[in-house]
């Protein structure tokens, strides 16, 4: 590996150049190899992609210059380097972490191009803020840069590694979950649910909230506006800081964003797929970074109250509605009267809430959680159980009936409506038991955690 010095990235560009420049921008962390493959497979079919429009602009001239792109890949590798053997502070050397990107890169290319690929060792460019390893891609004109940081001379976190991007590349995409099992499985319906209904409705009548971090597309102009780059690398000093800034950095990013009058839209078309927690424990330390987050930032576009103020109300009042729902559901299926079924359901709801405000370790709260979301998913079961027995016994017609069929038919006809993504309404049915857990518990779990301000994921 050679290196040089930071004059490597100057290029002279001529003014009048109309060619499009998409700088492709990403964070990594403490991913584990199959993440980073993954990652890394994608850019590689861009890098091949784009290589081919080069082939065909050889070959037909002008008739496709306006589909051709230049890009560049950025990674920005967050807390990349520990202390060498010895206690010199000076001798700090590449984690465990960045040896696996560069161990994962060549088999990355070589599963897209097919082919045992070459590539030319990284060039090494020291940086003030650590370094960064610069690979040419295998179709030749394209580069990859890691960005490896120091976290002793440079804020770590992923917040202020996104401050670090020069363009930051305004459109959100379909994001698929990855992954195995039943939390898995529950989020591919939550996904689909969040984009067919939520964020489909959101760019029909105003503008997306999220264009979450993980795939989006911005324009480098609208991030270059007054009072956004500025605020947005404004350093934490007060609790809600660190609940808005930190906890949801891509969030408060497009409330920033908003409220400069930009518009964000969703694209169906574009779809990415993304690696999601797969147990319990590590699913709800991310919700719990997740919901207090949106909160905050909600309120922050409640100056424009005609638009978010009923939003920010069913965000409120959801966990409540799901409670009564809950007593109403043991009232009708078990035959409890309603003041027995609201003492039932009021007694572990309390009992988490002590949990979670007298104890401190963590693992306590999420296995007591783990208990009671698997007393409330049996309930759940007894109750679409009874629910379609009296679908069965008093006809479609009940109120019960019709409620539930009007819920169910919403879920249904939104499927229908993406036939290729037809397969993430299976889960509905794991979706239906984890409501109680998700709406309520999660909820005590977030709002009574926000003081822990940890990522939550791949710690």
């Amino acid at each position: 590996m050679g290196v040089e010095e930071d004059s490597i990235d100057a290029k002279a560009d001529p003014i009048d150049d109309e060619t499009i420049r998409i700088y492709i921008c990403a964070t990594m962390w403490h991913e584990d190899e199959n993440e980073m493959f993954q990652m890394l497979k994608a850019v590689m079919r861009l890098d091949y992609e784009q290589g081919l429009r080069r082939i065909a602009r050889n070959e037909f001239g002008d008739a496709v210059k306006k589909t051709i792109y230049e890009m560049e890949v950025n990674i920005f590798f967050d807390d990349a380097f520990e202390q060498g053997k010895s206690d010199d502070e000076d001798d700090r050397v590449i984690n465990r972490f960045v040896e696996q990107l560069i161990d994962t890169i060549g088999g990355s290319a070589n599963q897209v191009f097919g082919k045992n690929l070459d590539l030319e060792p990284p060039t090494i460019v020291p940086t003030p803020y650590g370094g960064k390893l610069i690979w040419k891609m295998p179709m030749g004109t394209n580069r990859l840069i890691a960005h490896i940081k120091d976290k002793n001379l440079i804020r770590h976190r992923k917040r202020w590694s996104q401050c670090m991007y020069m363009y930051y590349l305004l459109a959100c995409g379909r994001i698929h979950p990855i992954g195995s099992g039943p939390i898995v499985w529950y989020q591919k319906f939550e996904y689909a649910m969040g984009h067919w209904l939520q964020k489909a409705t959101e760019h029909v009548i105003g503008c997306v909230l999220c264009s979450p971090g993980c795939f989006s597309l911005f324009r480098a102009r609208a991030l270059m506006d007054k009072s956004i780059m500025n605020k947005y690398t404004t350093k934490p000093s007060q609790a809600q800081h660190y609940v808005q800034y930190d906890q949801g950095e891509d969030r408060w990013l497009c409330t920033l964003l908003l409220q400069r009058g930009w518009r964000i839209e969703y694209c169906a078309a574009s779809d990415s797929y993304t690696h999601a927690p797969e147990g319990f424990a590590e699913f709800y330390t991310q919700r719990r970074r997740w919901g207090p987050s949106t909160m905050a930032n909600i309120l922050d576009l409640l100056g424009d109250y005609k638009r978010t103020a009923f939003l920010m109300l069913g965000t409120i009042i959801s966990p409540g509605t799901i409670f009564l729902m809950v007593v109403s559901a043991m009232n009708t299926v078990m035959g409890l009267t309603t003041e027995m079924s609201f003492i039932y359901n009021m007694i572990p709801l309390l009992l988490f809430l002590f949990v979670c405000l007298q104890f401190k370790d963590n693992n306590i709260k999420i296995t007591f959680a783990t208990i009671l979301s698997v007393i409330y998913a049996l309930l759940m079961l007894a109750v679409l159980v009874g629910t379609g027995i009296d679908m069965y016994t008093k006809g479609f017609f009940s109120p019960n009936s019709l409620f539930f069929s009007a819920m169910m038919g919403s879920f249904i006809l939104a499927a229908v409506l993406h036939p290729q993504e037809f397969a993430c309404v299976i889960p509905l049915p794991i979706y239906m038991l984890f409501i109680p857990s998700m709406y309520m518990l999660l909820t005590i779990y977030s709002i009574t955690n926000m003081n822990v301000v940890s990522w939550g994921t791949r710690e």
